[in-house]
């Protein structure tokens, strides 16, 4: 599975390829940290899943979720501002996980793991 980084924090961005390279079925092909990298990025190579910083995406969360998701199978959310009304909002937009990047960092590694299984491209 081709998995795209895109966080505006390259520690953050670094700490996840880490945690990713454990898993021997996930490949991260590219790491980008501002939103037109990003939106460039996943027209031209089409990952299977992306991880997408919130924050990163601004005032156009999403809207950029609505339009990723008919591009990809997987979009996780990361975010430090997880509230109820957020969560429904972007799940109804088309993704399938949105996290507290300060408390639910490690579960996008089981979440990524499971959804590479049902995403098999």
């Amino acid at each position: 599975m081709k998995v795209l980084i895109a966080d505006s924090s390259k520690l953050v961005a670094t700490r996840m390829a880490a945690m990713l390279s454990a898993i021997d079925t996930v490949e991260v092909t590219e790491q980008t940290n501002n939103l037109q990298d990003t939106i460039d990025y996943i027209k031209i190579n089409r990952p299977d899943a992306v991880i997408l910083d919130l924050q990163m995406a601004g005032t156009f969360g999403i809207e950029l979720v609505k339009s990723l998701h008919t591009l990809i199978p997987v979009i996780i959310l990361l975010t430090n501002n997880v509230f109820p009304q957020y969560y429904k909002r972007f799940i109804e937009a088309g993704a399938q996980f949105l996290f507290d990047q300060s408390h639910e960092f490690d579960k996008v590694i089981g979440e990524l793991n499971t959804s590479r299984l049902r995403h098999v491209v």
